[in-house]
């Protein structure tokens, strides 16, 4: 048998994360349509904005589950204050890295049964019902109200 290192079988651990990046990403923008599709039918009269897919070019540690996610968002500029409006629909993969559910941040957050249209649309429902994540700042940097 000729000398082949112990390791030559398993792909080399930066093979692998893009090989789970690959993945990732295939399956973001698999769900993509369907995602801005019920995003334009249950949130658009709060947010009226198109959505935005980021693909997470990383996995990261601290969210080692989250693979990208969409947000919607508006800016109403007042006289002395701006308000920022959103909703964000994260994706969250299984340990095989197959999409598990769906997280849904606005005014609450909502986590879906799975990663389903269905559940997807119970979850954006549910997150409508409550309302965008909603913030209100001072236009001029050091102002008060």
């Amino acid at each position: 048998m000729p000398n082949v290192p112990a390791r030559a079988g398993r792909p080399k651990t930066k093979t692998r994360a893009s090989g789970v990046l690959a993945r990732r990403r295939a399956a973001l923008h698999t769900l993509d349509p369907m995602v801005r599709r019920l995003l334009g039918r249950r949130v658009a009269q709060q947010v009226p904005a198109p959505p935005s897919l980021t693909v997470y070019d990383s996995v990261y540690p601290a969210t080692p589950q989250v693979g990208g996610h969409w947000t919607v968002a508006t800016v109403r500029l007042g006289w002395w204050t701006h308000t920022v409006r959103s909703y964000a629909v994260s994706l969250l993969f299984d340990a095989a890295h197959r999409p598990r559910r769906f997280r849904i941040s606005g005014a609450r957050e909502v986590m879906t049964r799975d990663a389903s249209e269905a559940a997807l649309a119970e979850g954006l429902t549910e997150a409508a019902a409550a309302g965008p994540q909603e913030t209100t700042t001072p236009l001029f940097p050091g102002s008060s109200l």
